[in-house]
């Protein structure tokens, strides 16, 4: 039996203070960057002994017993072992708590570029003399790849086009924003395959290998009703006609997306448009759209869809989309775009809305937009 006196007892002391000092002395000189974890390291591993003789005192008074000792190193592991979990817990919830800041400044972020994309899109629904244009983009992500772009042309001609940018988020969006910009410069004064060429040239030279942007571009005269498209790697444009089924029109030539060989010499169809007649462009993302057996919604599928009811054109393009949402996954995997070019019906008579939309006039000579 181990005997009580205060001659026994003071040894005990006498480690366990030099233990705290040490411990303490141990820690204080380390780096400020490594204090925190010195102190969950060594203070685990001294706990035991700083903590046991006090809790022996605690258990038998000024008695100290090998039993008392051992009890009293057990409740301070655990005492060490729940305030190095508290450390830990606390600091989780501090990088938790800043991850959770840092990803609400980024979607705010992201909503404001979505927010510019959008702006540099002309109006969803545009009308002239001799057409209408009605155009939808719906992204996959905050900010798209695809785009179209509907603009004026010295002679009085339109250009429309798609375009689908090889990947998606901040940096397809980015090499859109270029393409649109430079697209019109190079079309004023050329025709729609040396509008291709030379855009080709450009995106080659100016993006990396395995960039590059896959576009539907359509050039329409309205004192002639006569479109010259081009396709450089989009799904084939359809012709719809009233009481006809609609019509994939395949451009000859090479369809390689711009930017993937530097030298290409692509073509042209030509077509006159009947009063009513219709165009669709629009990017891959329609057709492969997957539906809820991962399967794509495929363009034989599109196309029936898109035999609807030949409606006002902007519930039309409305009503397609609704459509192939219904068939396929909720999620939209990949940007989808379409763009519906009318030849505008005999006899209609289109309303002067610049009071309606100010500024369009500016954005296309003598195009109105529609209220509907």
């Amino acid at each position: 039996m181990d005997r009580a006196s205060p001659g026994g007892i003071e040894p005990q002391r006498t480690l366990s203070n030099s233990a705290m000092h040490s411990t303490y002395d141990s820690v204080m000189k380390a780096p400020p960057l490594m204090r925190g974890s010195a102190w969950r390291t060594s203070g685990l591993l001294s706990v035991s002994a700083t903590l046991g003789a006090a809790a022996a005192f605690l258990l038998n008074g000024s008695s100290v017993t090998s039993r008392s000792v051992a009890t009293g190193a057990i409740i301070g592991i655990f005492f060490g072992i729940a305030v190095f979990a508290l450390s830990i817990l606390r600091n989780r919830i501090e990088e938790n708590g800043q991850r959770a800041r840092e990803r609400e400044f980024a979607d705010k972020e992201l909503e404001l570029a979505r927010s510019i994309q959008q702006r540099l899109l002309p109006p969803s629904s545009i009308e002239a003399a001799g057409y209408r244009v009605e155009s939808r983009n719906v992204a996959a992500q905050y900010v798209a790849g695809d785009f179209y772009d509907v603009f004026h042309l010295a002679d009085g001609s339109l250009g429309l086009v798609v375009a689908d940018v090889a990947g998606k988020g901040i940096g397809a969006s980015l090499i859109m924003a270029t393409v649109k910009a430079v697209l019109p410069l190079i079309a004023a004064g050329k025709s729609v395959e040396e509008t291709l060429a030379e855009l080709n040239v450009r995106i080659h030279r100016d993006l990396a290998r395995r960039e590059f942007v896959a576009l539907s571009y359509a050039h329409y005269d309205p004192s002639t009703s006569t479109l010259r498209l081009g396709n450089a790697g989009l799904p084939d444009p359809l012709l719809i006609r009233r009481n006809h089924p609609p019509l994939a029109l395949e451009v000859p030539g090479p369809r390689l997306p711009l930017g993937v060989r530097v030298s290409v010499r692509y073509e042209a169809l030509t077509l006159k448009l009947s009063p009513g007649d219709r165009i669709l462009l629009y990017s891959d993302g329609l057709p492969e759209a997957p539906m809820e057996n991962g399967e794509p919604i495929g363009y034989e599928t599109l196309g029936r869809l898109a035999g609807l009811e030949a409606t006002d054109p902007a519930m039309w393009l409305d009503n397609l989309l609704a459509a192939v949402r219904a068939e396929t996954r909720e999620t939209i995997e990949d940007d989808w775009t379409a763009l519906l070019l009318e030849a505008a019906p005999e006899g209609r008579q289109i309303p002067s809305l610049e009071s309606v939309a100010p500024g369009i006039e500016r954005i296309i000579p003598g195009a109105r937009a529609t209220t509907s």
